[in-house]
C-alpha cells in the first residue's frame, strides 16, 4: 500500500496500529520512521511537520507500510537492522509470527 494521500496515511496508521498492538501515536512514529529512515527520537521538524510532506516524502520510498509494521513491533531495532530483515524476508506477516513467539520465549 503507498501511502499516496491523507486517507492513505491515517490508513496506515490504523494498521500499523491494529496489527501491531500498539497505540496510534506509536504506529504514527514507526510510519516516520519508516518514511525518512531515521531510528528514535525523531526531532520535531518531522514530528510536527505537515502530513503532506510526509506523503511527499512516502512517495519516494517502497515498502514503508511493511517497514513500519517492522518498527513498531521492534521499536527497539534500528531502520537498517528492520530493512536487512525485509529483504531478506519479504513476507511481513511471517517476521510478525517470529517476532511473536520470540517475545513469548524471553518472558
Amino acid at each position: 500500500m503507498a501511502v499516496a494521500n491523507n486517507k492513505l496515511y491515517a490508513r496506515a496508521i490504523g494498521i500499523v496500529a491494529e496489527v501491531c498492538g500498539v497505540s496510534e501515536e506509536a504506529a504514527r512514529i514507526a510510519l516516520l520512521r519508516s518514511i525518512y529512515l531515521r531510528d528514535t527520537p525523531l526531532d520535531g521538524s518531522i514530528l510536527d511537520g505537515a502530513i503532506s510532506s510526509h506523503i511527499d516524502a512516502a512517495a519516494l520510498r517502497k515498502k514503508v507500510v511493511p517497514l513500519a509494521l517492522l518498527l513498531a513491533a521492534n521499536p527497539e531495532n534500528s531502520v537498517k537492522e528492520a530493512e536487512q530483515v525485509l529483504n531478506a524476508e519479504p513476507i511481513v506477516r511471517k517476521l510478525l509470527l517470529a517476532s511473536k513467539k520470540k517475545k513469548l520465549i524471553e518472558i
